[in-house]
């Protein structure tokens, strides 16, 4: 954390640029910490369609292989025995006492940063300036690690006491029961924490997390509370008591507000809300935590970005896709509605810090499918910058499928006919047709695949309100190049190893920013680590904004 800290306070002094115009340190960015492990990374692994999950980083392989050799030295190192059994009749009872103690200690301590780390206000994510995801993967390493911790402290007491045949007279004692009980609910948050589940039944995922979390913190109190160890769980219950005020101060800050929801094509939703003036500006690439308020589905929120309106002041806007779960029954409704209606939404955020993109000398900014509010609103930023400097250089690249998601930002998208930002539109669904600019920067294998959201229960519809309101949709059958005519549109996908050739040829440093689908932002960091190792001499970076746990 310290030197991911340190690195962050780089970022707002020139020493990071000369950092990375070290050889050996590009090098060791384009082979460890930037690539992908085993080529995947945002798109889930998955064997037998059972086994599935998310395979970290390099960069988070390598910080979860520290922790690891790190708790093995604590866990092994040091033992002081007494080689004159005075105070243990015999050395297996010695060192079964010594493990057990230690091991409880370790597990103890393991509980207040488990809670840390999957929260949304870690105060270490600020500092570090690593992702919430990467804090995730985190936060599932420590549980583990904490469960076979708390294994070996009751198979290592176990021990202790058949050795001296207390067993039958321990095993009644209340410390003792609820430390099984503890044990057993750990395994259970684990077990119930399985990728299937959260991809599938999330919402069940998490109702079953938080209840058993609860129940676990409970056991452990009761064990310890006539023996040490106590103030770890105080420290827990801390920090979930300072995440969940401040979660609550969020949402108030801005209200309850009433939200316009438009339906664009056949399954996105432009979502706009008024906020009290001189609030807080969402930065690009922020998202925050949306509520949808129906007496059904109300505790439900989910991550979206946010974005200020160009066209309108004091309004927020949201472009969501429905897929499964929630988002499919706000569509569901609004297409009820005729194609428009409004509901009360809670908004919690903005989360994500502001992206370093800004202190680059050109920019790359990847986008495809629902994942080009983030870059669009970048773009717009640097694009006025870009303007009044007259020396940067960037370039926005659209991956879509059809014009849906163009006519979803078409507000966004053309604020940039007067910015200097190159806006190249690849949109995958389009036949060639006369007069269409068919770019050789495509690629026929790079897939774009949508992830799915996580599912809720089917009668949650019912929650939807009855408000009438008979606007229509906004229209995507007229949409065609010719509203966007500052862009140049190519047929196909994008292929990011050619556009990356082509960024690179620009003198300063280069800046890629990247959101989309799963196999779109693997693809783009793979591409990035390789151009880093292929120009060693050159600044770039690579800033994600992708996440998904």
């Amino acid at each position: 954390m310290l030197i991911a800290g340190l690195i962050r306070f780089l970022d707002y002094t020139p020493i990071k640029k000369l950092i990375f115009k070290q050889k050996l340190m590009n090098y060791v960015r384009g082979y460890i910490t930037l690539p992908t492990l085993l080529k995947k990374h945002a798109e889930p692994f998955s064997y037998l369609k059972v086994f599935t999950g998310y395979i970290p980083t390099r960069f988070e392989t390598l910080v979860i292989l520290g922790y690891l050799i790190l708790h093995t030295i604590f866990m092994s190192y040091k033992y002081q025995y007494d080689p004159y059994h005075i105070i243990f009749p015999a050395h297996k009872a010695e060192v079964a006492r010594f493990v057990a103690y230690r091991s409880g200690i370790l597990s103890f301590a393991h509980i207040p940063l488990i809670i840390l780390f999957a929260g949304r206000n870690n105060f270490l994510q600020l500092i570090s300036g690593l992702k919430h995801t990467s804090f995730i993967v985190f936060h599932k390493w420590l549980g583990r690690m904490m469960f076979l911790d708390a294994v070996i402290h009751s198979a290592a007491f176990t021990n202790y006491y058949l050795f001296y045949k207390k067993w039958d007279m321990v095993k009644v004692k209340t410390f003792w029961k609820f430390g099984i009980a503890a044990t057993c609910l750990a395994g259970m948050l684990i077990f119930f924490s399985i990728a299937a589940l959260r991809r599938h039944c999330y919402e069940t995922f998490m109702a079953l997390h938080i209840v058993f979390a609860a129940m676990f913190l409970y056991a452990c109190w009761e064990h310890v509370t006539s023996y040490s160890g106590i103030e770890w769980i105080y420290a827990a219950i801390a920090i979930w008591g300072v995440d969940r005020i401040a979660r609550i101060v969020r949402i108030a800050l801005l209200g309850f507000p009433k939200a316009d929801l438009q339906l664009v094509g056949s399954d996105l939703i432009r979502v706009t809300m008024n906020k009290p003036k001189n609030f807080w500006k969402a930065k690009p690439g922020q998202y925050v935590f949306v509520s949808f308020l129906r007496p059904l589905c109300f505790w439900q929120s989910h991550p979206f970005t946010v974005m200020d309106s160009c066209v309108k002041d004091d309004e927020l806007v949201i472009i969501l896709k429905a897929k499964k779960g929630v988002t499919k029954l706000v569509k569901n409704y609004v297409e009820r509605k005729g194609g428009r209606a409004s509901m009360r939404l809670a908004i919690e955020g903005p989360y994500g810090s502001n992206s370093a993109a800004h202190r680059f000398d050109n920019v790359l900014l990847l986008a495809g499918g629902s994942g080009l509010p983030g870059p669009i609103a970048h773009a717009i930023e640097l694009g006025k910058t870009t303007a009044a400097s007259g020396k940067n250089f960037v370039q926005l690249i659209v991956a879509v499928r059809g014009f849906d998601m163009l006519n979803a930002c078409k507000q966004e998208l053309m604020v940039l006919k007067d910015l200097n930002v190159h806006v190249h539109i690849y949109n995958s669904k389009q036949d060639a047709t006369p007069g269409v600019p068919i770019s050789p920067k495509v690629s026929k294998t790079d897939e774009i695949v949508i992830e799915d959201t996580p599912s809720v229960v089917d009668n949650s519809e019912k929650a939807l309100s009855e408000n009438e309101n008979t606007e229509q949709p906004l229209s995507v059958s007229g949409t065609s190049n010719v509203d966007f005519e500052f862009a140049t549109f190519h047929t196909g996908r994008p292929n990011v190893e050619e556009l990356l050739k082509e960024s690179v040829t620009h003198s300063g440093s280069l800046a890629v920013v990247c959101c989309g689908p799963p196999v779109f932002v693997d693809t783009a960091r793979d591409q990035t680590a390789r151009a880093v190792i292929k120009n060693p001499s050159n600044v770039i970076e690579y800033l994600e904004e992708y996440q998904a746990w």
